[in-house]
């Protein structure tokens, strides 16, 4: 039944003028089977009231227009006595829902149209044009219900699928602003952190040019290198702003593993600072997303280390993951001199957000505090996200 359903509504969808022209038919079948017999006169105005349901669509206010224009002429001669007044309200009706239906402001429209049809009915009930007030009061109320209710399930059906689209729409936007917020934290990270190794390295490049060219050739090798991974990276995370079909052809950056954690660690160690790299368990077993968020909270806490605590300083780096979940710890001991740092930021950062709502997105998570002397960035990622979070 289902899919005889979505055929039916498929077949519509591309020849809507048979749907039309079926629906007349089956009104002006009921209009002949509810009225009393026809004669010559009555048959034009029959077959134009429900003729009007087949422009339902292209024009519904014309056709309910011309509908009631017929009904009204049918209850007018009726009254004169000239010839007993056929029942045509389906064919009204239908054209009250259709209004309702394809017009914005369609009660103030329709309801004067209505209210003409349901004087009609009171005028001249069917095939008794000399009716008692008792029988057309009683012809009267249904047909005005009627009436008034199909104008306003149209206007309600209306109003649902408007809302629908509304909200689809709403939650398109809302899908597009957090796309926009990760690939702005994912910019973030990859920018911050190389320039912030680049800076450092330049630094250092500066003064050994001078004293021992050999590790000034070094260094200057080492930017390259971080600035061609940046390249890389960068292209990786623009690639998801191009076109749906661009982006489909485009291979997916590979996922963190430990060769690229060991790579990055020496990144920052040449840099200037001195880092101990402390990792156990397997990292391949967890999610794409779970890799990269414990990646971009290392590289992250790193390059605030570099920012704020300066070459020289010490950090120790652990990533330990067991069966249930990864530790993250990156603790540094603030440096030496003027980089020194015990207390943290008056407000957090972007950097620091990013980390906090990469792990809180998978049931985890993070704490970025001051030590004694220095700084300590701590996370904890569940492999499988934990009952009751959303």
């Amino acid at each position: 039944m289902k899919r005889f359903l979505i055929q039916a509504k498929a077949f519509d969808g591309r020849h809507p003028w048979c749907g039309d022209v079926a629906l007349a038919l089956v009104s002006a079948a009921a209009s002949v089977s509810a009225s009393p017999a026809l004669d010559s006169l009555t048959v034009p105005f029959v077959v134009l009231v429900n003729g009007a349901v087949a422009f339902r669509r292209c024009c519904p206010l014309t056709a309910l227009v011309v509908a009631v224009g017929g009904i009204t002429t049918l209850a007018a001669l009726a009254t004169a006595g000239r010839l007993p007044a056929p029942w045509t309200f389906l064919a009204a009706w239908i054209l009250l829902f259709a209004v309702g239906r394809r017009r914005p402001g369609a009660f103030i429209v329709g309801a004067p149209l209505a209210a003409v049809t349901a004087l009609a009915a009171f005028l001249a009930p069917a095939g008794t044009p000399e009716a008692a007030l008792t029988e057309r009061w009683s012809s009267f109320l249904p047909i005005a219900a009627m009436s008034l209710a199909a104008l306003l399930a149209g206007s309600q059906v209306r109003i649902t699928s408007e809302t629908i689209i509304r909200r689809r729409e709403e939650a398109m936007r809302a899908a597009v602003n957090d796309e926009r917020a990760r690939i702005a934290r994912e910019m973030h990270d990859i920018i911050g952190h190389n320039l912030s190794v680049i800076t450092s390295l330049a630094n250092g490049g500066s003064i050994a040019v001078r004293s021992s060219p050999g590790d000034a050739a070094r260094v200057f090798a080492e930017i390259g290198a971080v600035s061609r991974t940046s390249l890389r990276e960068v292209a990786d995370v623009l690639r998801l702003l191009r076109a749906p079909d661009e982006r489909l052809e485009a291979a997916p950056p590979p996922q963190p593993n430990w060769r690229q954690f060991a790579a990055l660690v020496d990144s920052v160690r040449f840099a200037g600072l001195r880092i101990s790299f402390e990792s156990s368990g397997e990292l391949s077993s967890l999610s794409a997303g779970r890799r990269l968020a414990i990646y971009r909270i290392v590289q992250e806490a790193l390059t605030n280390t570099l920012k704020h605590a300066g070459p020289g300083a010490s950090v120790t780096v652990t990533v330990a993951s067991d069966s249930e979940a990864t530790f993250v710890t990156v603790a540094d001991d603030g440096g030496p001199g003027e980089h020194a740092r015990s207390a943290p930021a008056a407000e957090p950062g972007h950097g620091l957000i990013g980390m906090r709502e990469r792990t809180e997105a998978f049931g985890g998570w993070l704490e970025a505090d001051g030590t004694v002397c220095g700084w300590r960035v701590r996370a904890w990622i569940p492999h499988e996200r934990p009952e009751g979070l959303g």
